[in-house]
């Protein structure tokens, strides 16, 4: 059910589905990846321009309209997948794991994971769903 503000509380069942999936994918338990990644961009396709619906009727510049979107989704975005990267650094540091980091971190940190894994190779268990964000 909707409420006045656009959130529709069923989706979040949803998307933690498509979670599930993808974790269980990755973990070797089910084989299923498509339907979780296309069920994943579906709804965040949804969300992202719901978002951008409710801010078309503001009054606000264009630009403005733009900028605070994208502010809002940085941080909502970058403080995990930067989290996220810092604690692989450690790692890296500290037990020499994994050992294909170097490689891959210019590409994780500058947010264009997407283009190596495309173009370069088919990726590795740590940085592979990285490729989403920078999609998205």
């Amino acid at each position: 059910m909707s409420t006045g503000s656009g959130y529709i509380k069923s989706l979040d069942g949803a998307r933690a589905a498509s979670m599930i999936l993808i974790m269980t994918f990755h973990a070797n338990i089910a084989h299923v990846p498509w339907i979780s990644v296309q069920l994943f961009f579906v709804l965040s396709g949804y969300l992202i321009t719901g978002i951008l619906w409710r801010e078309k009727s503001k009054s606000d510049s264009l630009a403005f309209k733009f900028k605070k979107f994208w502010v809002r989704r940085s941080f909502r975005i970058f403080p995990l997948y930067y989290g996220f990267l810092l604690l692989i650094a450690l790692a890296y540091l500290l037990f020499h794991f994994p050992s294909y980091f170097k490689e891959y971190f210019p590409y994780a940190v500058s947010y264009t994971l997407n283009f190596k894994l495309a173009f370069f190779t088919t990726g590795n268990p740590i940085f592979h769903h990285l490729w989403t964000l920078s999609i998205e």
